[in-house]
């Protein structure tokens, strides 16, 4: 079964809008329906790696905004320094499942952040291979956020990182609404990206109703 679904492109016009409306538009209209839900989608039904990816995707664009430019390694390294739970934040040295991966999202070093080996494996493993580079798996109600393991790398307890998505979504929102220097960032990366997009509405045909 397949359903027309109706995806409003950021268009030029989006600019003129009232830092107001820009932030309502995004968080509400654009962020919570098509990314959060998704990810609550996911974990209902299991499908834990999928949720990963969306989550990592996640936080890539809100550090994105956090960090007023295009999203990257140092953003969303910043992002969850910032919001997320310090354990992710914490250095580890490279695994030896992800050598080669750990040491380039490193620069070279003999130790990296959680964070750098998630942005890395994750989104750089679905972006090229439609699944997550070797460093990376997951975990169902473990006593554990993530444990570090020499060899394989971390594993990191899902249901941990949905709640801990959740908060540093909502901690960034609070910042937005309430801090003037991080409201100007999202404002600047949200003109930008605006003004590049093009007018009109995207139909995109997206399969429902099961597989």
């Amino acid at each position: 079964m397949r359903h027309t679904l109706h995806l409003p492109e950021p268009r030029p016009g989006f600019v003129l809008w009232s830092q107001g409306k820009k932030i309502h538009w995004f968080f509400n209209e654009r962020f919570s329906p098509w990314l959060v839900k998704s990810i609550e989608i996911e974990m209902r039904e299991k499908q834990f790696y999928s949720a990963l990816h969306l989550m990592v995707l996640g936080i890539g664009i809100l550090s994105g905004f956090y960090m007023g430019r295009k999203p990257g390694n140092d953003t969303f390294s910043s992002f969850v320094r910032r919001y997320c739970n310090r354990i992710l934040s914490a250095r580890i040295r490279p695994p030896r499942a992800a050598q080669w991966l750990a040491l380039d999202a490193a620069g070279g070093k003999n130790h990296l952040g959680v964070a750098e080996l998630l942005w890395s494996a994750v989104r750089g493993g679905f972006e090229e291979n439609y699944a997550p580079y070797a460093g990376v798996s997951i975990t169902e109600r473990s006593h554990y956020y993530v444990r570090c393991y020499r060899r394989i790398g971390i594993r990191i307890d899902i249901y941990k990182l949905h709640r801990d998505f959740l908060r540093a979504s909502q901690a960034y929102i609070d910042d937005v609404c309430g801090d003037y220097l991080v409201r100007e960032r999202f404002e600047k990366r949200f003109n930008e990206i605006c003004g590049k997009g093009k007018g009109g509405n995207r139909t995109a045909a997206i399969k429902g109703g099961g597989t």
